[in-house]
């Protein structure tokens, strides 16, 4: 039987269960993770265990590696040009008029892509 936990991801509705194999995890430990979106940081939620009777890990969540301080400090990096990518968000919705709130702005650890979220269900306009 595969060895899962919970992680969280910062944009994710619930938590995904992760195969981590012979990693040495504890409850709390920051990791980085493959996602469909890109590499992301999540937070580990619950202690590793044996995957149950017909309990796996969610397909397209692959654990890479537990954080270490490299990664921690490319993070907060990545949180500040968050904060910056949030007024130019802002500002474009206000110069063509959006009938959008921006939200949030989060870098994937990879630093090349940015995802947006707002305030209503018609965020992303095509």
């Amino acid at each position: 039987m595969p060895t899962i936990v919970g992680v969280t991801l910062r944009n994710a509705a619930s938590r995904v269960l992760v195969d981590i194999g012979t990693s040495e995890l504890s409850a709390e430990d920051v990791v980085l993770v493959e996602t469909e979106r890109g590499q992301e940081l999540g937070r580990v939620l619950e202690a590793p265990r044996e995957a149950g009777k017909g309990e796996r890990s969610d397909s397209g969540v692959r654990f890479d590696h537990k954080a270490t301080p490299e990664d921690l400090e490319r993070a907060a990096e990545l949180h500040g040009k968050e904060r910056e990518a949030m007024a130019v968000y802002r500002r474009l919705v206000a110069k063509h008029k959006l009938e959008m709130k921006p939200t949030d702005v989060e870098y994937l650890f990879d630093g090349l892509r940015a995802v947006t979220t707002c305030h209503r269900g018609n965020c992303h306009r095509g």
